[in-house]
């Protein structure tokens, strides 16, 4: 049970896993429980002065350490004063050079993986970005009323959480606020409330320490309301050109998109969607105010209106979980209901869905979640947000496509005095510019939240479009470079795993420069009407087939949608011979998941970056620099769907549990032996886990690709290219493992049976032990162009007379 009293802070710097050994050989009772340390970690690595040279080693120099927050209750007043006591004598012996007191090494290794160990505090409770967010709030209405969260400490036992109600409402009555919502969701250990308070009560709080509601012991966080508040884009004078009539729609509906209300009647759309409504009706939007969710649905369905694309065949659900105001523009989660609420509500619909009465979300796999907490960027733990849609993702098998966040803040260009010299610059001159200080100010331009779900598939937007238009006056930032466009929020996530995972189209934006006060200029993006992708919209005048322009990771994620819908057609024809569709499978979502990702790649813009960020002499942290620009790279779904002479992609899918190690045998064709022309094997691993939202790693169970004999380094005659692609210590960190392999010398760990690779796991925490996670494997195998070889062909054969030896040797399937 939580004791706040009781609680301990511990930031941590460096490697969570080290930290994670030194506290369990102390045999600590942690609150936030036990967790099952890396087993490439040993005892004899945690010297103390060793862990002090690894710490210097990761941080940035042009940064403060970083530290995730850690808590722990210990079990009595004198235990914590006395280990308070043990942090403080550490610190003053280290200042001398001295060494661990005899007996006490084990708990100074401990110590040396802090920044800083303190009692729970008021400090911990407020949520970093609050005080500006309740400036923000008043800056125009001095006098308003603000909405804040307050998240409790959750109890499992139902009287404490009730009384800790009880004790907010009874403040909330003394200094004249209100609680306007009240969520409970026990299966991700949440009890939060939604507020209002008088202005100069919520001034007060953020100002002052003592003041009564900052101090609620059984409050763990005080935050900005979570809300989307999406940006109105510019409507055009343009109609839609004519897409024919709606086709007949064949298989079943497997998307579902959380967002606005949509005009469901605009030619775009009409036939084409299922509205489902929940918390939001259709007379709480007005048609005007139905951006958002008609953009989504338009791109989901066709793509980017600009080009002429086969719409989807198959039907797209949506709920609505925006309002609108008659008097603007802009839509927002509803006001006075706790946003992680609506969402829940709005999944519970679709896994509770009735097949009779709602057969359009029977078979939902694909969640698209174009929506991100305006006031909260992603920052040490999980929100609940996350939480809630990892938790909905492993236990009810859905894939959820989440946009990254934009970020529209202003940052510094020190290499120019001013804007007009920026403008006047040339263009190749502004890019490589602009790619650098996005780089140095990507600690300001996180990803928002919930975009650092770990199962979930983050997409960041790329600066293209369809637009047959330039700029016009406008400044393009990258003219030469398909770079993330200058709004995508960059990585990365939970303890450093690869967020975003990939980069599709979002659209241009231009680059405006402004002078700052004492010289220097800044930038950011700035919305263009003649650039951005063409999308359904709403009408003043209710003109059925009227169309805007709009740019943003949104668009990328619902694009992103799009293929994996699209890849379900594919996935269909090849499980068409099992006897239960894929759709029923426990590993549907990861299947998607593995494919989406499997054609990404950094491509040339990954060689520009490499260049871009050479003052980085450690090649490990320039990698990591370009996939929190990228991720794994832009998709390109074309290499799964389609097969080729000198190409097959095989996919394999299963459940695993914690120490078990599937092996799996590929047939490597002879044309791949037995000449020396340039071949590459490409590795994608997707899996969902179980979350811990109350541990260390969060992440339930992890996941390894290995060979044969349980190694990393896989065959002779092929290795992994550092240079094109994340490190693969960033890759492991998440659930999605994407690794390319690549050589021209004979493989010689193959023979007549083929070569072997594995699929380890490893629970986090011993209560999942015998927890089984499902995974999907896609592994595309691939020969020069110049060499016709009929690839495809000879592992079919292959895979076919080996199909009977799935339960023992695990073969894949073509795709």
């Amino acid at each position: 049970m939580v004791v706040p009293e009781r609680a301990l802070v511990f930031e941590v710097s460096g490697s969570i896993e080290r930290f994670d050994v030194a506290v369990q050989a102390l045999g600590f009772n942690w609150l936030i429980e036990e967790e099952l340390p890396d087993a490439s970690v040993t005892e004899a690595e945690l010297d103390g002065e060793q862990l002090m040279e690894d710490l210097a080693d990761v941080t940035d120099e042009s940064a403060a350490p970083k530290a995730q927050v850690m808590y722990m209750t210990m079990p009595t007043q004198e235990s914590l004063s006395k280990l308070l006591a043990q942090w403080k004598a550490f610190k003053k012996e280290k200042l001398l050079g001295g060494k661990a007191p005899r007996g006490l090494a084990p708990l100074w290794n401990m110590f040396s993986c802090l920044l800083d160990l303190r009692t729970w505090s008021v400090r911990d409770r407020m949520d970093p970005s609050i005080a500006r967010y309740v400036k923000a709030m008043l800056e125009e209405e001095p006098d308003r009323e603000v909405l804040i969260e307050f998240n409790f400490w959750y109890r499992k036992d139902e009287r404490q959480r009730d009384r800790a109600v009880a004790t907010l409402d009874a403040l909330l009555e003394q200094t004249g606020g209100a609680r306007v919502d009240f969520v409970e969701i026990h299966e991700i250990g949440y009890q939060g409330a939604l507020v209002r308070l008088p202005a100069a009560v919520a001034l007060d709080m953020v100002q002052r320490s003592d003041a009564s509601l900052a101090r609620l012991d059984d409050v763990m966080s005080i935050r900005p309301q979570s809300a989307y508040l999406p940006s109105a884009d510019r409507p055009q004078d343009a109609n839609l050109r004519d897409l024919g009539d709606v086709p007949v729609l064949t298989g079943p509906c497997v998307a579902a998109i959380l967002d606005g209300y949509p005009v469901a009647g605009h030619a775009a759309l009409q036939g084409r969607l299922a509205v489902h409504e929940v918390d939001v009706k259709t007379a709480d939007v007005p048609v005007s105010s139905r951006h958002h969710g008609t953009a989504m649905a338009s791109l989901v369905l066709h793509g980017d209106l600009h080009k002429d694309q086969p719409a989807l065949t198959r039907k797209v659900a949506l709920i609505p979980v925006l309002t609108g105001d008659p008097q603007s523009p802009q839509e927002s989660t509803p006001r006075n209901k706790l946003a992680i609420g609506v969402i829940h509500r709005a999944l519970q619909a679709i896994v509770n869905a009735d097949p009779q009465a709602q057969p359009d979300l029977r078979h939902v796999t694909i969640v698209n979640h174009s929506l991100g907490d305006t006031f909260a960027p992603f920052a040490r733990r999980p929100s609940p947000w996350a939480a809630l849609l990892d938790y909905y993702s492993f236990t009810h098998r859905l894939l959820f496509v989440i946009s990254a966040g934009n970020i529209f803040s202003a940052f510094p260009l020190n290499q120019y005095n001013d804007a007009a010299e920026f403008e006047a610059a040339e263009a190749a001159e502004r890019e490589a510019v602009i790619i650098t200080s996005l780089e140095a100010s990507k600690g300001q331009r996180g990803i928002l939240s919930p975009a650092e779900s770990i199962n979930g598939l983050t997409v960041g937007a790329a600066h293209v479009d369809e637009s047959p238009e330039n700029f016009g006056a406008g400044i393009d930032p990258y003219p030469t470079q398909q770079m993330p466009n200058l709004a995508s929020a960059l990585g990365f996530g939970v303890n450093k795993s690869l967020k975003p995972d990939l980069l599709h189209p979002g659209g241009r934006f231009a680059v405006v420069a402004s002078n700052v006060d004492g010289g220097g200029v800044t930038v950011s993006p700035n919305r263009s009407v003649r650039v951005g992708q063409l999308v359904a919209a709403p009408s003043t005048t209710g003109n059925l087939r009227h169309t805007t322009r709009m740019a943003g990771t949104s668009n990328a994620a619902a694009l992103v949608t799009r293929a994996g819908v699209q890849l379900a057609d594919a996935v269909d024809l090849a499980y068409a011979g099992d006897a239960t569709t894929w759709l029923n499978k426990r590993t549907r979502a990861v299947i998607l998941k593995a494919l989406l990702a499997h054609g990404s790649s950094w491509g040339d813009i990954g060689d520009t970056l490499e260049e871009s960020f050479k003052h980085q002499e450690n090649w490990q942290r320039r990698r990591d620099a370009i996939a929190k620009l990228l991720g794994y790279g832009n998709l390109d779904i074309t290499r799964v769907i389609s097969g080729d002479d000198n190409r097959i992609t095989l996919l394999a899918d299963d459940e695993i549990a914690h120490d078990e190690r599937h092996e799996y045998r590929l047939p490597i064709p002879k044309a791949m032996l037995n000449n020396k022309e340039l071949r590459t094997i490409t590795m994608t691993l997707a899996w969902a886990t179980p979350i811990l939202p109350t541990t260390i790693d969060y992440r339930g169970v992890s996941l390894r690709l290995v060979s044969g004999t349980g190694k990393g380094d896989f065959w002779d005659g092929v290795e992994r290219d550092k240079s094109t692609q994340p490190t693969i210590t960033t890759c492991e960190k998440g659930t999605l493992v994407h690794v390319k392999l690549s050589g021209s010398t004979l493989l010689e760990a193959a023979n007549a049976d083929g070569i072997f690779v594995c699929v380890q796991a490893m629970s986090r925490h011993r209560s999942l032990n015998k927890q089984p996670v499902p995974y999907a494997l896609a592994i595309t195998m691939e020969m020069a162009q110049s060499v016709r070889t009929g690839l495809y062909q000879e592992v079919q054969q292959a895979i076919a007379a080996r199909a009977q030896q799935r339960d023992t040797v695990r073969a894949g399937r073509a795709a």
